[in-house]
């Protein structure tokens, strides 16, 4: 996705934050309790333009956004 990348700006997270997410939900790690690997991010499907819930959805990585976080995360007001 050499789209995702932007030569021109100094703040590139995109790209490691899924590769991230991607690399410690594959991990073959022993852990004691189970962790839902996903990001949350306020970016939206549109067309064929590449943003984080399109690299996701190809990867097989759960992408949410920040409303959807509050209910599974049981916050309240």
């Amino acid at each position: 996705y050499p789209s995702l990348v932007r030569i021109d700006s100094l703040y590139q997270a995109d790209p490691w934050l899924i590769a991230l997410t991607k690399e410690l939900r594959d991990a073959k790690q022993k852990m004691l309790w189970k962790i839902k690997r996903l990001i949350v991010t306020e970016e939206k499907i549109k067309g064929t333009r590449v943003r984080i819930p399109l690299v996701c959805k190809d990867y097989g990585i759960d992408c949410i956004d920040r409303i959807e976080m509050f209910r599974e995360e049981k916050w309240s007001l």
